[in-house]
């Protein structure tokens, strides 16, 4: 798949129905998932320091009530863990170790153990640890999920190899590409 735009002419994917400004969220998430089979379940990651950052918890210790919490704060009505995910190397890791959320909170920036000013950055602390991967369910909260739709999914694309950055070793790079693109109110359906 080749979607190329350019800086002038821009290309957007949009749903069948355009919401009006005021009925949908205006901000980026802080928190959303990545990499997993469909948008309510998949890698962690947190809004952080301008971009972001997967979840390492260095340790199981997250509770019912701390999934629960994660996936309210992404719009939905509640969750539970799903997997590990090997750490990928192109990622910028942020440490997590246990929120200390209760289940009357909305947002895992809420909970107890959340401090912007001492939140652990630095690449060598989740050296040999997994992100945590977050399985989320029940009905959205967020404002305009109507108007959402299920996204872009690259499903057996074509790839190539090509050296990493340190010139050591080689990883798959996909064929496809968007440029340019802004892909508006995807993410999530009625059927998600």
């Amino acid at each position: 798949m080749k979607f190329k735009g350019n800086h002038f002419l821009r290309i957007q994917l949009l749903p069948a129905i355009i919401p009006e400004l005021n009925e949908h969220e205006q901000e980026f998430p802080d928190f959303r998932l990545v990499d997993g089979p469909s948008t309510s379940q998949g890698r962690l990651q947190v809004f952080y320091k301008a971009k972001y950052r997967s979840v390492c918890t260095r340790g199981t210790n997250w509770t019912e009530a701390d999934f629960e919490v994660a996936c309210k704060s992404m719009g939905f009505g509640s969750g539970g863990f799903w997997k590990w995910f090997r750490r990928q190397n192109d990622t910028a890791p942020f440490v997590m170790s246990k929120p200390a959320c209760n289940r009357s909170d909305t947002n895992l920036r809420n909970c107890a153990n959340w401090t912007d000013d001492v939140i652990a950055l630095a690449e060598n602390l989740c050296q040999g640890e997994d992100d945590i991967g977050v399985f989320c369910w029940g009905p959205p909260t967020f404002l305009g999920h109507e108007y959402h739709w299920m996204g872009i999914d690259f499903q057996d694309a074509p790839w190539h190899y090509v050296t990493d950055i340190s010139g050591i070793s080689q990883i798959r790079e996909s064929n496809s590409r968007l440029e340019h693109v802004d892909i508006l109110y995807s993410g999530y359906d009625r059927y998600s």
